[in-house]
């Protein structure tokens, strides 16, 4: 039997978690789960911007009371990516987004990318 443990949403929002094929909405505020589910949770919570690329760690939107997790509260940054760049060299602080729908972006659409001969594409 798995121990029970307190699991808290530290945001105002609600948040999801998956576990064994079941999805589980988290409102903000305490929760009991068991140990196994609470810590999958806050692992598919992740706050953007904060892991540490070279020791993988990173910071999470839930916190587990049990454990000594930061249960204060916080919501979600605005970081593109969930990797924290500042730890990086300075050539690889970097990071380009990219905003397109699909296949193509703004800048090319699907007849400049495929190659044409008297307008049917090559075999």
């Amino acid at each position: 039997m798995s121990q029970m443990v307190t699991l808290v949403n530290r945001t105002s929002k609600m948040l999801h978690g998956t576990w064994d094929g079941r999805h589980w909405d988290i409102a903000p505020g305490k929760h009991s789960f068991t140990e196994i589910q609470a810590m999958k949770f806050r692992d598919q919570n992740p706050i953007l911007g904060t892991r540490n690329p070279y020791t993988m760690i990173n910071e999470c939107l839930i916190g587990i009371e049990e454990h000594g997790d930061d249960c204060s509260p916080i919501e979600q940054s605005a970081a593109p990516e969930l990797i924290n760049r500042k730890q990086l060299p300075p050539d690889q602080q970097k990071v380009d987004v990219v905003h397109s729908t699909g296949m193509f972006s703004r800048q090319t659409d699907a007849s400049s990318a495929l190659p044409q001969e008297n307008g049917f594409s090559k075999p």
